[in-house]
């Protein structure tokens, strides 16, 4: 009798290191390589990010067919584009944009912005009804930043619209 319960505690044992290890991931070891802490070189601290670009007090409408009605209202005071687009003076590090985007010009679809450097797509952000700021990283050079609005859906001209305003571009200067 002694024997059985104390094959069954070891059993139990078992079965729960066992689950315990099932339930935890693999542990893994590392050699560390040392490194130098020599330099050849003096280290120079990073460029200070400063705003290379601002657009502010402007709001523009841009994507679909409802931007125009929209605009005209009396109290919206915006501008309707198909697309941002911004060119900087010369090409230039940038670190990031940041704008204010809204979606209250149509009530159908819900919009997304899809931000450009010199053509390539760096980002497709959803824009809330309400409003809200958006912050891109671009952590690249460039010179041409557009900002389109689409359906995220991809249907054309059927509630793409977006408010943007407040546009910043940040960077480490021009060179």
């Amino acid at each position: 009798m002694a024997v059985s319960i104390f094959l069954l505690f070891v059993a139990l044992l078992a079965a729960a290191a066992m689950v315990d290890t099932i339930d935890r991931p693999p542990v893994r070891v590392a050699a560390k390589v040392p490194q130098s802490t020599i330099s050849t070189r003096p280290s120079r601290p990073p460029a200070p990010e400063r705003t290379l670009v601002e657009d502010l007090g402007k709001q523009y409408c841009i994507g679909g067919t409802l931007c125009p009605r929209y605009c005209e209202q009396p109290a919206k005071h915006c501008e309707v584009k198909a697309s941002y687009s911004l060119r900087l003076d010369e090409s230039a590090s940038i670190s990031r944009i940041q704008l204010h985007a809204e979606d209250e010009v149509g009530l159908t679809r819900a919009a997304e912005l899809v931000i450009k450097l010199n053509g390539r797509q760096l980002a497709t952000v959803p824009v809330r009804w309400t409003g809200s700021t958006i912050h891109v990283p671009v952590n690249r050079r460039g010179q041409v930043i557009t900002i389109e609005a689409r359906d995220p859906r991809g249907i054309r001209f059927a509630g793409e619209e977006a408010i943007i305003s407040d546009i910043h571009v940040f960077g480490v200067g021009l060179k």
